[in-house]
């Protein structure tokens, strides 16, 4: 599933720097997609090779809602393509800042018992962090999805270097789950991101997990490559 909290530090940012489309009372749309070497949430793995994951988000305001997708491997996790859709909330209040959401994920060919040709959920996220500075964010994220009794709890860490387009980030979490062989576990990541142009990224991020069930695949020391085109 794709993790929404990305979005959120990346707007406040944005917003304590100055004027944007985020805050101003105006329709915007924004569009793009990601290559990536391997497709990774939760600290598990969803893809077993490259992933392709496009997006586009309509915005008024806060408000915000979009659609994301991504190609997986049904051998390892739920399916082998993913579509999510999503709408929320997302503002500040000084250095502080917030996102409320509700996304729907479904998942095509899935192979989750019992076998079904697509299966989908809710999760409900609620997102709230500091500005330290421009530079500096921290970030707690809660994610609940009724249909598996799941609970995801995560901290986020976002630094913004003095060189231009340089971030770093490091990102900790615990999920507890009722899915059989798969009843909690816990994921890190640590990373960097350069912006080569105002649309290019490319990123660089360690992924680990603690998760050795044999129903999920866990993240053990992945290196994930990722360059993102956002118009």
């Amino acid at each position: 599933m794709r993790s929404l909290y990305a979005t959120t530090t990346a707007a406040a940012v944005f917003a304590i720097a100055g004027p944007t489309v985020a805050t101003a009372e105006e329709f915007s749309i924004s569009a793009g997609f990601a290559v990536t070497s391997e497709y990774v949430s939760q600290g598990l793995k969803f893809s077993d090779g490259p992933a392709v994951q496009p997006y586009v988000e309509l915005s008024y305001g806060g408000l915000y809602a979009g659609v994301w997708a991504s190609n997986g491997d049904e051998n390892l996790l739920f399916a082998d393509s993913e579509v999510d859709y999503y709408i929320g909330y997302r503002g500040e209040i000084e250095a502080f800042y917030y996102d409320v959401s509700v996304a729907y994920y479904t998942f095509q060919d899935s192979t989750f018992p019992p076998p079904d040709d697509t299966i989908s959920y809710e999760e409900y996220l609620v997102s709230a962090g500091y500005a330290v500075n421009l530079q500096l964010y921290v970030t707690g994220n809660v994610g609940y999805a009724p249909e598996f009794e799941t609970t995801d709890l995560s901290l986020d860490v976002d630094y913004f270097t003095d060189l231009p387009g340089l971030a770093l980030a490091a990102s900790y979490g615990s999920v507890m789950s009722d899915i059989s062989g798969a009843d909690e576990w816990n994921y890190w990541s640590i990373g960097g991101s350069y912006s080569l142009t105002d649309t290019i990224t490319l990123d660089l991020t360690y992924h680990d997990s603690d998760e050795t069930g044999d129903f999920i695949e866990g993240a053990d020391g992945l290196i994930v490559t990722t360059i993102s085109f956002d118009f």
